[in-house]
């Protein structure tokens, strides 16, 4: 599924709507921009491919490992504490 504008960001944001069918065992992940914003002392930033990545290798994972996974991720790839929140969510579908 293609990321579009967040959510609750703009007040007069435009939003489509998608259907989408999730097969068995499907997982899906929310998460805040603070957790692909996260910054190292170098300024780079965690990033989507950095997430996706993680995912990817981690597709028979729980949801509870998978954000704790990210979480220990982030937190490691960051210098200092975090300036945003940062916020995950997981969860599959049975």
């Amino acid at each position: 599924v293609d990321v579009n504008m967040p959510i609750g960001l703009m007040e007069e944001a435009e939003y489509t709507e998608q259907t989408i069918t999730l097969e068995k065992g499907t997982m899906m992940v929310l998460y805040t921009d603070g957790v692909i914003e996260a910054a190292n002392g170098k300024g780079e930033l965690y990033g989507i491919g950095r997430m996706r990545k993680y995912l990817e290798q981690h597709t028979k994972d729980s949801c509870e490992e998978v954000i704790s996974g990210i979480r220990s991720e982030v937190m490691a790839f960051m210098d200092s504490e975090a300036q945003d929140d940062c916020t995950g969510l997981a969860f599959r579908y049975q």
